[in-house]
């Protein structure tokens, strides 16, 4: 079958932003009872730093946004909540005129082949019709059967997993158990982990710079350090245990005094 993505759609890169990014959006301006007169990064501060780029690219691509200046269509969607299936539809079959118009039964493989035509790499391609395909979930479009599963990478690569058995397994496991968590992390690192950028991303070396000084600040604040090689750790308790409490205090080579 033929594709049939136009030139136009072509120019842009659609979205590949997780649907739920989009909808919570705006679920957001229908609970404010206001939207913006124009979507710009002053309105984006829940979002993280390194993913408003790439919302502010999805709503223009999908046309609600024109010059960062809220659409009709936009004001339909948040406005009328009941009729959002019905208006995304409309939106899916103007905006992805190619993926809309494959035959009932499809194959992943086909879909894949629309989604080419943008000129995305592997794995934004994979992000992509991921959006697309919650989009269209959501929207009740009828899509082919074929498309349940997640989108497979496409260069033609099947991976595996090695077989793990007796003291390998073993050893993965007690790796896993010892393995850091980041939900152990405090929040202010979590929160400062936020804002980095995606992966291959593009990112300005001054904001780089300003990024990497707020992050020492901040783990200057939430660890206490100790020297390489000191024979004994400082720590708060420690630091405040003095004369005045009737408890030794560190002595001025860090070590306590008898």
């Amino acid at each position: 079958m033929e594709s049939t993505t136009t030139t136009t759609e072509r120019k842009a890169a659609p979205p590949y932003i997780p649907y739920s990014m989009l909808t919570g959006l705006i679920e957001r301006m229908e609970k404010d009872g206001a939207i913006p007169s124009q979507i710009d990064k002053s309105y984006l501060t829940n979002i993280p730093w390194g993913s408003q780029n790439h919302l502010l690219a999805a709503v223009k691509w999908l046309g609600l946004t024109e010059d960062g200046r809220p659409t009709q269509r936009l004001h339909d969607l948040v406005e009328h909540p009941a009729e959002r299936p019905a208006l995304w539809q409309n939106i899916l079959r103007e905006r992805y005129a190619g993926p809309m118009g494959l035959v009932k039964n499809a194959t992943p493989q086909q879909l894949e082949a629309e989604f080419k035509n943008y000129g995305l790499s592997a794995n934004v391609q994979r992000k992509a019709i991921a959006f697309y395909l919650a989009a269209a979930k959501a929207a009740g479009v009828e899509l082919s059967p074929l498309f349940k599963s997640k989108p497979r990478a496409s260069n033609g690569v099947r991976r595996t997993r090695p077989r793990t058995t007796g003291k390998h397994q073993v050893e993965q496991q007690e790796h896993a158990e010892h393995k850091p968590r980041s939900d152990h992390a405090p929040e202010l690192i979590r929160n400062l982990l936020k804002q980095l950028p995606p992966e291959g991303s593009q990112w300005e070396k001054t904001k780089a710079k300003v990024w990497l000084t707020i992050a020492e600040n901040t783990f200057d604040l939430v660890y206490e350090w100790t020297d390489t090689g000191s024979r004994c750790r400082r720590s708060r308790s420690t630091q405040k245990l003095g004369p005045d409490n009737g408890e030794a205090g560190p002595s001025p080579d860090g070590r306590a005094e008898p």
